[in-house]
């Protein structure tokens, strides 16, 4: 592309030469003067191609390669999730407390493997009503419901 920019200069510029050999230098100025606006503009042009480019994604909104776990509570009861990457030790990623009929997501997530545990509150009480692992890939989106036949 800059082969084409210098190749465009170079003609251009051979061009000025040839009209400085004549006698109207207010002509050949005018001349000088557009041809550094058509470069300027030629040049501008060229730099937002690149910059479009480089900001387009494949997957419409995962410019940040993570993945989307949601929750919908289906049960009559509110509930807590607790999400953990399997291989970390340390404290719950995420913690989701869900309403009935209600849901909640936990955005950027990484891809690995995620342990989640569901725990049902019932009047303040906590009793675990499910425990799994699931996968997780990059830009991916994924809808989980908790039921009430889930105990």
């Amino acid at each position: 592309m800059y082969k084409v920019i210098f190749l465009f200069l170079f003609i251009f510029f051979s061009q000025v030469n040839a009209l400085s050999a004549q006698e109207n230098s207010n002509d050949n100025i005018n001349l000088i003067v557009e041809g550094g606006r058509v470069v300027v503009d030629l040049i501008k042009v060229l730099n937002q191609n690149k910059k479009s480019k480089n900001t387009t994604t494949t997957k419409g909104d995962c410019e940040n390669e993570v993945a989307k776990l949601c929750f919908q509570n289906n049960s009559p009861n509110k509930v807590k999730i607790l999400i953990q990457q399997k291989e970390e030790t340390t404290s719950s990623l995420a913690e989701l407390v869900i309403l009935t009929k209600g849901q909640e997501c936990s955005f950027f997530v990484h891809k690995g493997i995620y342990q989640y545990e569901v725990i049902s509150l019932i009047e303040e009480q906590e009793s675990t009503t499910k425990k799994g692992e699931i996968y997780l890939q990059l830009c991916e989106e994924i809808q989980m419901e908790v039921h009430e036949k889930d105990k």
